[in-house]
């Protein structure tokens, strides 16, 4: 079996797909990924403007689910 290869604006397009669905689980499935590398793209710096995913989607506000913790843990 040949490894599947994917150019860097394949896995921009599953980035912001991902974004928009705001879930990793449904765009993975129909793009036909792994959802773990899909995951991976996101948290991977260089496809996300250079900032690593930050655990929220671009629309938004609020803090993040660690930054919640943090703030909620005694």
């Amino acid at each position: 079996m040949k490894k599947r290869e994917f150019d860097n604006e394949f896995k921009k397009m599953a980035i912001s797909l991902s974004e928009v669905k705001q879930s990793v689980k449904e765009t993975a499935i129909e793009l036909d990924l792994d959802a773990s590398r899909l995951s991976k793209w996101r948290n991977d710096p260089r496809y996300k403007g250079g900032k690593k995913y930050d655990g929220r989607c671009r629309s938004q506000s609020g803090p993040t689910r660690d930054q919640a913790f943090k703030e909620g843990a005694p």
